[in-house]
């Protein structure tokens, strides 16, 4: 996979600055003005773009706390689906069970929603627990500061997105027990921001939950 330009021009300026010259010069002269710069490792590349002055030769050692395996799809495209098939008895964090357990809808605020979550991330990031987290995550913003927090622990991060084609996704939430209304996950197709891999180690890019 190549990286959409606006993510491949993302660290561009500060090696301009380095180096002196345009980003195309830049691009070309490193190898990835058409394809992906060959990092060492995922780590290597999954750090270059958390630096504030990025070295694309820099290998950082390797010595992961946990891994923390991130859904990401819209509602009814099948992250439930996926964590029984593929899940393997690891411990959830998801906040579609956390409104379960407070009695919040989805359209309330979810200020302490999030709170719980993030302290239940906490809990296993301290115990260095693999764990997998389940929640929409279609937006970079908000899925930024789930991945940020895991980054703070020394979490390997895997991305897990799911994207079936729209029909399938309504019928699967029309099928759950707390359905989304159809206008809000039009709504939300539409301001979908999918993951790249300049957020994570690994990321697994899926048509159905099932795969």
């Amino acid at each position: 996979m190549i990286a959409p330009m606006s993510d491949r021009y993302r660290w561009m300026p500060s090696l301009r600055m380095r180096y002196g010259y345009g980003l195309n010069e830049v691009a070309e002269e490193q190898g990835c003005y058409e394809s992906r710069f060959p990092f060492a490792t995922d780590h290597a590349r999954f750090t270059f773009f958390r630096q504030a002055e990025p070295n694309l030769h820099y290998v950082p050692h390797e010595n992961f706390a946990c891994t923390v395996t991130v859904l990401s799809g819209l509602p009814g495209s099948g992250k439930d689906r996926w964590i029984h098939k593929h899940g393997n008895a690891q411990p959830v964090v998801a906040l579609d069970s956390i409104r379960e357990e407070m009695d919040v809808a989805p359209t309330d605020n979810q200020g302490e929603v999030a709170q719980i979550a993030r302290e239940r991330c906490r809990e296993l990031l301290r115990n260095k627990t693999p764990f997998i987290f389940n929640a929409t995550n279609i937006m970079r913003s908000t899925r930024g500061r789930w991945l940020d927090l895991f980054a703070d622990y020394n979490a390997r991060v895997e991305i897990v997105y799911i994207e079936p084609p729209l029909p399938t996704i309504l019928r699967q939430n029309r099928d759950r027990a707390t359905a989304i209304p159809e206008t809000v996950i039009r709504r939300l197709a539409e301001k979908c921001e999918p993951p790249t891999w300049l957020e994570c180690h690994r990321l697994h890019m899926l048509s159905c939950a099932t795969t």
